[in-house]
């Protein structure tokens, strides 16, 4: 145990153990060895793990009541001079592209052609319509 301990703290009726660094990077390799053993399983099994916490549980059920004080914020903040620009996040792929593009037209620079990008279909699955509260506002322009 004295290779894993370097010195104890006493914080409250807490006691705190701190690892050597040999120790800890030992540790460390041998969870990422772990954790390339996991993916590769959950890839070979075409299995999906997805990590559900109480917070996002919550979150859900208060959906409309942050809806809400997102459209409060809105309206209280978003002016001609500062405009917000809304980027919708349902595709990952998609938010990110329209970002740095959104960006890069804010900044003056020597245009490069590039080629258009085909996106997967977007599931169905989970489908809501809370956009009404959004209309007339900014967007960034969807390029992609």
């Amino acid at each position: 145990m004295d290779d894993v301990m370097a010195k104890k703290r006493t914080v409250g009726s807490n006691t705190k153990v701190k690892m050597k660094r040999k120790a800890y990077e030992k540790e460390l390799r041998k969870l990422q060895v772990e954790l390339c053993h996991l993916q590769d399983w959950v890839k070979a099994k075409g299995a999906r793990i997805i990590v559900v916490a109480p917070m996002d549980i919550e979150s859900y059920r208060r959906w409309y009541d942050y809806s809400r004080a997102r459209d409060m914020m809105l309206d209280a903040t978003d002016s001609k001079h500062a405009p917000w620009h809304i980027v919708r996040s349902d595709d990952k792929r998609r938010v990110r592209l329209n970002c740095i593009a959104h960006i890069l037209r804010l900044v003056s620079y020597k245009k490069v052609p590039h080629t258009k990008v085909k996106l997967p279909k977007r599931s169905g699955k989970g489908r809501y319509d809370d956009q009404s509260t959004l209309k007339g506002r900014n967007f960034v322009r969807e390029t992609y």
